[in-house]
């Protein structure tokens, strides 16, 4: 029994040794850091892509909008050329009225003065023939019934002749001047036809210049209505224009802030990479291709800054991993992602938390999160996104950020 009692003890000690043994292993073991997601920025990616197709859609509704637009503003434009040609053909028009005015108001006034000097013709004659009459009144009262009588009644040869002479002259002269004031009023008479005729022409002239005038009054209304037509659809398209131009900015505000989001998550994916699962690569750069054809270095070109090297090879030639990393970004890019024109592109964070980046891939051989060694094939060589040939675009950065690039050249 003490042996059993014995044994028991023993085997009771070395499962405690054993125990305690495991513990302190387990306790000094390292926890394993939480894997990068690949589905933690997808859905933003995903909203991303949709609110760019909505900005696209409402910024081709914008342009088209736009041409309306313009195409509104020739109509004004056009329209008021006519109403300016319309406007000074009704101001000639105008003129002429005016004119015709000063000439009427000319010949009733010539009207006028007419009247007055047949009326002073007529009261004239009127004069002479009552003193004629007041003659011969004159001398039937003093009993000469006959110029006969009258000359008969003269004391002598030399009075007859003297009688004789004073009956023809006032005759005589008397005839004169009614023949002068009849032959006075025929004249003003046909002075006044003639006026009269001239200004009944320039009333049918002016009749006629009034009606042209209203004809173009009545087409400067007709194109300013028009006009006004045209202005009220050009405030319209102006207004869902604004409205358009209002979306696109809620879109590119929230893509803006979803873009930030994604950065932030792969800044904080970056501190959640288990370097120890990293195969050491000695901290040096692997020329990232097959092919060494650099056709575009990096720098300065074309006005804007090109934060890589293109290195020219055949579509689908292998792109080696430059360094051992984790992939923090495997995607097609598009406006307002953050990689726009990269086309396909992948991202790698490494131990020391920069990062080589690949971009216009044809293909890309891994995903987010997935951990690759250096010289591992990532990619194919390709020319997506905005590119004019197959090539890889290769950068190196310092952090996440593309202001962060350096030229990759000073690396290898």
């Amino acid at each position: 029994m003490r042996t059993g009692k014995r044994v028991s003890l023993r085997l009771l000690s070395l499962l405690m040794a054993v125990c305690l043994c495991l513990g302190a292993f387990w306790m000094s073991a390292p926890s394993t850091a939480e894997p990068v997601r690949a589905d933690e920025t997808s859905d933003l990616q995903q909203r991303n892509q949709e609110l760019e197709t909505q900005r696209q859609q409402a910024q081709q509704q914008i342009d088209q909008l736009q041409q309306q637009i313009d195409q509104q503003q020739a109509v004004q434009d056009d329209l008021q050329s006519q109403i300016d040609a319309v406007q000074q053909q009704v101001t000639l028009y105008q003129e002429q009225i005016d004119g015709l005015d000063v000439q009427i108001q000319e010949q009733n006034d010539r009207i006028d003065s007419l009247n007055m000097q047949l009326e002073q013709s007529q009261q004239r004659r009127e004069e002479v023939e009552n003193l004629f009459h007041d003659r011969m009144l004159a001398l039937y009262l003093e009993g000469n019934t006959s110029t006969l009588e009258l000359l008969l009644g003269a004391k002598s040869y030399a009075d007859f002749l003297t009688r004789s002479q004073y009956v023809d002259s006032l005759a005589a002269s008397d005839q004169a001047m009614l023949d002068e004031l009849l032959q006075l009023e025929n004249q003003i008479n046909a002075d006044m036809a003639e006026v009269e005729a001239t200004r009944s022409s320039l009333e049918a002239n002016q009749a006629q210049v009034q009606s042209l005038k209203a004809e173009q009054d009545a087409k400067i209304a007709e194109l300013d209505t028009l006009q006004s037509q045209s202005e009220s659809a050009e405030a319209q398209l102006q207004s869902s224009q604004d409205s358009l131009l209002s979306d696109v900015e809620q879109y590119q505000a929230e893509i803006d802030a979803n873009n930030a989001q994604i950065e932030e998550i792969a800044r904080a994916n970056s501190s959640k990479v288990d370097n120890s699962t990293i195969q050491p690569d000695n901290g040096t750069y692997l020329w990232p291709c097959a092919s060494h054809t650099i056709s575009s270095g990096y720098g300065y070109r074309w006005g804007s800054m090109h934060r890589g090297i293109d290195i020219s090879a055949p579509a689908g030639t292998p792109i080696y991993a430059s360094r051992s990393g984790v992939v923090v970004v495997s995607m097609m890019g598009y406006s307002g992602s953050g990689f726009g024109g990269y086309g396909n592109v992948i991202m790698i964070q490494h131990d020391d938390g920069t990062y080589t980046m690949y971009a216009h891939c044809q293909s890309r051989y891994v995903s987010v999160g997935e951990t690759v060694e250096q010289g591992q094939v990532i990619a194919g060589v390709g020319s997506t996104g905005n590119s004019t040939g197959n090539h890889l675009h290769f950068e190196i950065r310092m952090g996440v950020s593309s202001s962060t690039t350096v030229n990759p050249m000073n690396y290898f």
